[in-house]
C-alpha cells in the first residue's frame, strides 16, 4: 500500500469516527448559573483549548478538596470511571494519577496517566504523561473572594488527539465538569457549615 493510500484511509477512518461521535454525543442540560467559557489558542503549541471562569459559593479549602479528591472523583466527575494515585510527593507538591475516563463523544474507556503539580489551595497544573498522539494539559487557579466564603475559579485546558474535538463538544464537556465541581463543593460546604457567612 502506498503512502498516499494510507493517508487517504486514515482520513476516511477519522471522518467516520467523528461522524459516529457526533451521533452519540448529546449536550447536557444548561444551568441557570453557568460559568463563562470561551475558546483559546496556545500559539506556542498551536493547540486549541477552552478557558472558563466562575464563582462558587464555598471557601477555597472546600473547592480545593473536591478538585484534588481522587477517591471520590468517580462519584461526581462526569465521565470518570476510576482514579488511582500511582505516585505522590511526601510534601504534597505533585502526584501522578491513573484516570480511566469515558468521554461523552467517544464510546471507549480511555486510560490517561496524568501528573499534577500543586500550589496548595491556589493552583493545579496537569499534563498527560507518555508519548502518543493525544495531549492533555491545563491549569486550575483558585482565589478567595473578600469575605472568604466564595471562590473564584479560572480554568484553561487543552485536549488534542487523532480526532479534532469541535469547540461545542469541548465547551460542553468543560461546562459539565465545572457544574459538577460547583455542585459537589456546595454540598460539602453545606454539610460542614463552611459556606455560612462569618
Amino acid at each position: 500500500m502506498s503512502v498516499d493510500q494510507t493517508v487517504q484511509r486514515y482520513r476516511v477512518f477519522r471522518c467516520a469516527l467523528m461522524a459516529l461521535a457526533l451521533l452519540i454525543w448529546r449536550p447536557g442540560p444548561a444551568q441557570a448559573d453557568s460559568p463563562r467559557l470561551w475558546s483559546v489558542m496556545d500559539a506556542g503549541h498551536r493547540d486549541r483549548g477552552v478557558a472558563a471562569e466562575m464563582t462558587v459559593a464555598a471557601p477555597v479549602s472546600v473547592v480545593w478538596d473536591v478538585l484534588t479528591d481522587c477517591a471520590t472523583a468517580p462519584k461526581h466527575v462526569p465521565g470518570m470511571v476510576s482514579c488511582k494515585v500511582m505516585q505522590s510527593d511526601p510534601g504534597g507538591l505533585w502526584d501522578v494519577r491513573e484516570h480511566r475516563v469515558r468521554l461523552p463523544w467517544f464510546p471507549l474507556v480511555l486510560r490517561n496517566v496524568v501528573r499534577s503539580d500543586y500550589v496548595f489551595q491556589r493552583r493545579l497544573d496537569y499534563r498527560k504523561l507518555g508519548r502518543d498522539v493525544t495531549q492533555l494539559r491545563g491549569q486550575w487557579r483558585l482565589s478567595p473572594d473578600a469575605s472568604g466564603a466564595a471562590t473564584q475559579i479560572e480554568y484553561t485546558g487543552y485536549m488534542t488527539g487523532l480526532l479534532p474535538v469541535p469547540d461545542a463538544m469541548a465547551k460542553t464537556y468543560v461546562l459539565e465538569g465545572l457544574n459538577a465541581l460547583q455542585a459537589e463543593s456546595l454540598k460539602r460546604a453545606a454539610r460542614s457549615g463552611a459556606g455560612d457567612a462569618p
